[in-house]
């Protein structure tokens, strides 16, 4: 593989996993994974 594909590729799995992680600590519990954290009354006007 060459050096910037690999670089690419590493950069791309930091990124996911800080993306994950960020996601993991915004949520509390399943409902706050559903609904992305927003109130029910907002769920239901859409």
């Amino acid at each position: 593989m060459e050096l910037a594909t690999v670089i690419t590729f590493v950069v791309y799995l930091i990124g996911m996993l800080a993306v994950g992680l960020a996601a993991y600590r915004l949520t509390s519990n399943l409902s706050d994974y559903v609904l992305g954290d927003v109130d029910s009354e907002v769920v239901w006007l859409l």
